[in-house]
């Protein structure tokens, strides 16, 4: 759930240091919508492409060239941002990628 300007709770929480907010929400599955999405194996060959080709472009740790258009940070990424290193770890353990962008 998000509000108008696409904050959710854990967006919220994460970014304020919350860290018993926090628990309560990744108990109730909140951070759902933030886990990293499997990939599929053979990516490169579903796009028609060469191994070795664009490796670049397909990098998961290169951030995109325009990270306002993509989205907000994801609340891992605030958490840390922020100093919170409790709800980071927190975030870490549910299973929130560190590479991801919401």
């Amino acid at each position: 759930m998000f509000h108008h300007d696409k904050w959710s709770p854990l967006l919220w929480a994460s970014c304020n240091g919350n860290e018993e907010i926090v628990r309560l929400l990744i108990k109730y599955n909140a951070h759902s919508e933030y886990l990293a999405q499997p990939k599929m194996a053979n990516a490169d060959e579903a796009e028609g492409k060469e191994e070795g080709e664009d490796d670049e472009a397909n990098d998961p740790f290169v951030k995109p060239p325009d990270a306002k258009k993509i989205g907000k940070y994801s609340p891992l990424h605030w958490a840390s941002y922020k100093g919170f290193y409790k709800v980071v770890w927190l975030l870490l353990k549910a299973g929130i990628s560190p590479i991801d962008i919401d």
